[in-house]
């Protein structure tokens, strides 16, 4: 078991959205797992851990560890490929990282804590600045990050940009181009031959509407729309280990009566445009908690090594108590074929 997995509710202009409070990160070579975890219950105090499989059985170690009332908010953990590191988001402020703006940027460490104090070895910040840096992404050969910013135009509301910088922070980050029609660029992935970002580009009319893209990863090139529907949200893209598919969640219209769904489903399709042939398909369609018989909300995909199932995390939506998600990490195939299969344990998630 991958350890419990609560939920915690968040506004994304103006949508009321269930995520969990633990978001795990891809493991490395090494086994390792990061997550990010509030075991206050109250956001500001994330703090980043690791954990993975040993012959021993699970084990858990925390490399972040604000003092109370600091604070630094550390999310969006991501291992890299070789399992070695940690990125990370955080707003600290410490002797060793000033940071009187208490902005969020981006950080990398060790997933080791030799000298045991609570925190990564060899912490280092790779952005400086006053903006907002967020949801760090690692390439294939774990040489660059992908991240989302508004450092064009620092501000509260003002509009994010995904760019590309080296791990090691030594050159300035390239921005990607977006949709200038667009309000934001948030969730980057890289394709699995580091060629390709493909993120999210969000609209905001009198609903949200939120769309799928695809550019090259050196900024080079034309901007690919991945899909086009309408006041619906297509987001959290993870492309397939063979770089051919890409699974995503949504709410889009599947009965064809002009609405939005109520519940959000894991979708598949080609990495390519959508169109009349290239047909997104819903895996999660349906899925019903055994409970409430609720319409359960599918989300953040997770492919398989072997590209024929995904993982995800599944769970009620509404309300600030995690206990009434009923939340849990499912398995299916990647073609939708047969019945979910719950891989936690529903008595401790």
């Amino acid at each position: 078991m991958l350890g419990a997995v609560c939920a915690a509710v968040i506004t994304v202009t103006g949508t009321i959205m269930a995520v969990p409070t633990a978001r795990a990160g891809f493991p490395g070579v090494n086994g390792w797992i990061a997550f990010e975890n509030s075991q206050t219950g109250l956001q500001p105090d994330y703090d980043i851990f690791v954990t993975r499989l040993t012959d021993s059985g699970w084990i858990l170690r925390r490399l972040t560890n604000d003092p109370a009332g600091n604070r630094a908010h550390d999310t969006y953990a991501a291992v890299s490929p070789n399992g070695n590191e940690v990125a990370f988001s955080s707003r600290r402020s410490t002797e060793a990282f000033p940071n009187e703006g208490r902005d969020v940027a981006i950080y990398v460490m060790d997933t080791q804590d030799d000298d045991g104090d609570g925190f990564g070895d060899d912490m280092r910040r790779l952005t400086d600045n006053t903006a907002i840096d967020v949801q760090a992404a690692w390439s294939p050969g774990g040489k660059k990050l992908a991240f989302a910013s508004n450092r064009a135009n620092p501000g509260s509301n003002a509009p994010t940009d995904i760019y590309v910088m080296d791990a090691d922070g030594s050159e300035e980050p390239i921005r990607l181009p977006r949709d200038p029609a667009a309000s934001t660029s948030q969730h980057p992935v890289f394709s699995p031959d580091g060629e390709w970002v493909v993120f999210v580009g969000g609209y905001v009319n009198f609903e949200i509407d939120l769309d799928l893209f695809m550019t090259r990863a050196d900024g080079s090139g034309e901007l690919i729309r991945l899909t086009d529907s309408v006041d619906a949200t297509n987001t959290h893209p993870e492309i397939s280990p063979d770089g051919t598919k890409l699974a995503f969640i949504s709410n889009r219209d599947v009965d064809g009566d002009g609405l939005r769904e109520a519940d959000i489903d894991i979708y598949v399709m080609n990495l390519e445009p959508e169109d009349e042939v290239n047909v997104a398909v819903n895996i999660t369609n349906g899925m019903i908690d055994a409970i409430t018989g609720e319409e359960t909300n599918e989300r953040i995909p997770a492919w398989s090594p072997d590209g024929t199932s995904i993982a995800f995390w599944a769970g009620l939506a509404g309300g600030t108590n995690p206990s009434t998600h009923r939340p849990g990490i499912w398995l299916i195939a990647a073609d939708g074929t047969g019945s979910p299969i719950r891989i936690t344990d529903p008595a401790i998630t």
